[in-house]
């Protein structure tokens, strides 16, 4: 009887220990850092300093130079999506031109901002930049966006 309860017991620790493992492991083992790094290991986010390099009147080669690398989709995370089911990104920071004058979706231009403007666009998991160009191909405008609704983050 005694020996069964000590083989009981020892079973039940075992057990629980495995458990307690198999929660470490899952919740903090497993878990991944944001890409390109985050606030917690003391790295700035992938975008934040390529846009600090950017200034108005570049051109398309310079921001590419600047950014270091050409415009696009760069999220390592996630597969790209159509807009209707993108994350959703609110505009941390804006140099140049306002944000309410930039083109629509579709393309069309703001009646603040008749002339015609080119969106160029870099993306990544957690920001995305935005540079906006004359029709000389001369930078105007160029914003930092924040991803604050992604879908299909948890």
């Amino acid at each position: 009887m005694r020996k069964r309860r000590l083989v009981a017991s020892v079973g039940v620790v075992l057990l629980l220990g495995g458990l307690a493992a198999a929660i470490w492991v899952r919740w903090f083992a497993l878990q991944r850092p944001t890409p390109a790094g985050s606030t917690a290991t003391g790295m700035t986010p992938t975008g934040v300093t390529e846009y600090d390099r950017l200034r108005l009147g570049m051109t398309p080669a310079e921001v590419e130079a600047a950014i270091g690398l050409p415009p696009g989709y760069h999220d390592t995370t996630r597969p790209q999506m159509p807009p209707s089911m993108s994350p959703i990104g609110d505009y941390v920071r804006s140099t140049g031109l306002p944000t309410k004058s930039l083109p629509d979706a579709a393309g069309r231009p703001s009646p603040d901002y008749p002339a015609r403007i080119t969106l160029k666009m870099w993306t990544w998991s957690d920001y995305w930049i935005w540079v906006a160009f004359d029709e000389r191909e001369k930078v105007v405008g160029y914003y930092l966006l924040k991803v604050t609704l992604d879908p299909f983050r948890r």
